[in-house]
């Protein structure tokens, strides 16, 4: 919910969410939520809603020229069916380079637009252009196992 209220807090009032499909993938599920959160705690109405979630390019296993050119032309046409969008709240950060490379080749990357992301800062391509929120990865994966093992019935075992 931060990175989305940051992009509200700046003043944008039209703000679409872009990710991969959602559907049996906890971590997007939760950046959806708190995207939809931050617009209600905001007084927005439901239909203020403007979620993308058909990107496939990013997901492992699909990362070639051919998904990575399918989604630039999605997000073309969702750009185009929603043309008052200046905020923009991406689940990852390929995403959020891809949506720049689309405003870009639009000729519609203008400075009072706002693209927020979540991690994978690493790459110098063009970090610093993005508003976002850098988890420590490692820390969280060290937390989701003992609560893994909690939450099943079977033990860990040492492989031989």
């Amino acid at each position: 919910m931060p990175l989305t209220a940051r992009v509200l807090d700046e003043g944008h009032e039209q703000v679409a969410f872009l990710s991969p499909p959602v559907e049996n993938t906890s971590s997007i599920e939760e950046r959806m939520q708190g995207y939809r959160d931050a617009l209600r705690e905001r007084g927005f109405p439901g239909d203020a809603e403007r979620c993308f979630t058909e990107l496939h390019s990013t997901l492992p296993g699909s990362r070639s020229a051919d998904a990575a050119r399918a989604d630039r032309e999605a997000l073309h046409a969702f750009l185009k069916r929603e043309p008052g969008l200046t905020g923009f709240v991406a689940c990852e950060y390929n995403i959020a380079v891809l949506l720049r490379q689309v405003l870009e080749d639009a000729g519609e990357n203008e400075p009072d637009r706002v693209i927020a992301c979540f991690d994978s800062l690493e790459s110098p391509q063009g970090a610093g252009s993005f508003v976002y929120i850098k988890q420590d990865q490692q820390e969280r994966g060290r937390g989701a196992v003992p609560s893994t093992f909690s939450s099943t019935s079977c033990a860990a075992t040492r492989c031989r």
